[in-house]
């Protein structure tokens, strides 16, 4: 990254949470919390908005997009909250070809990308909806494809070539 001609900053955000749940009846109301980093970081952002240097202007949440033979089509809330990022994000896909990236729409997923989206931030989520291994055991790195990790790469380090500040 630190040579990737672009003109906005990028930030690297690891948060996660969603695994730490043991309850999850909701109806009690005794369910455990999901996604307990991205909506601290949320809850932050908004509250300091006003106050810091920059802001962000997009956010990407990648999450079981590198098996190999993704399909990357377009998460519901992605579509429905960012659709302008999506438009984007896929056009770019299809104009390196990125195979993987399927410009229809998939399924709905709670995630983190909800939070963020929530609070202003313009956020989609990459998801590959039909991953063999999604919350198994199974779920290890040799499930991770090279070609995948670097068609993803392809796709969001030429965006970031593209995208100029408004």
């Amino acid at each position: 990254m630190k040579n990737l001609r672009c003109e906005y900053g990028v930030d690297f955000i690891l948060f996660d949470g969603e695994e730490f749940v043991f309850e999850t009846d909701r109806l009690g109301g005794n369910a455990d919390r999901y996604f307990i980093g991205s909506e601290r970081f949320a809850e932050d952002y908004k509250r300091t908005k006003d106050a810091r240097k920059f802001r962000y202007e997009a956010g990407i949440l990648f999450d079981l997009f590198a098996g190999t033979g993704a399909a990357l089509k377009v998460e519901v809330n992605s579509w429905d909250a960012a659709r302008p990022l999506v438009d984007q994000i896929w056009g770019v896909a299809k104009a390196v070809g990125a195979k993987s990236f399927k410009y229809e729409r998939g399924h709905e997923v709670q995630d983190d990308h909800l939070a963020l989206n929530a609070v202003g931030i313009p956020t989609i989520d990459v998801i590959d909806f039909d991953y063999a291994h999604w919350h198994k055991l199974s779920d290890t790195p040799d499930k991770i494809s090279g070609d995948q990790l670097a068609e993803v790469s392809k796709v969001i380090t030429t965006w970031l070539q593209k995208i100029k500040p408004q």
